[in-house]
């Protein structure tokens, strides 16, 4: 893959935890800013949720080779919030799969 293609800014965040006035809490933070290639993979899964139909789509974020990313923590990319469901090491390249999180799903 050519570098020049990491051409969109992601922000990994993930839960840690702050000592606060009512002890130790979680909270999600920002753990580090990378460049990136995001792709909208074609085919998401359809399935019944509630006696609707729900699309659920899958994007791919590849960055740099980053071994300490684990499928707890989260990307955040332009104001939307994406759950890594998915970490694939392949080349010199971190392929990322991720869906979004419906607004309300994480505590901060």
């Amino acid at each position: 893959m050519d570098a020049g293609k990491l051409n969109k800014r992601i922000t990994i965040k993930g839960m840690v935890e702050v000592d606060t006035v009512c002890g130790i809490q979680q909270q999600l933070k920002e753990i580090k800013k990378l460049w990136a290639c995001k792709i909208d993979l074609d085919k998401g899964t359809e399935y019944i949720e509630s006696k609707k139909t729900v699309q659920k789509v899958i994007s791919k974020f590849i960055v740099r080779k980053s071994e300490w990313i684990t499928q707890n923590m989260f990307i955040e990319y332009k104001n939307k919030t994406y759950d890594i469901v998915d970490i694939v090491e392949k080349d010199n390249y971190t392929h990322l799969f991720a869906e979004i999180r419906k607004v309300g799903e994480i505590d901060e």
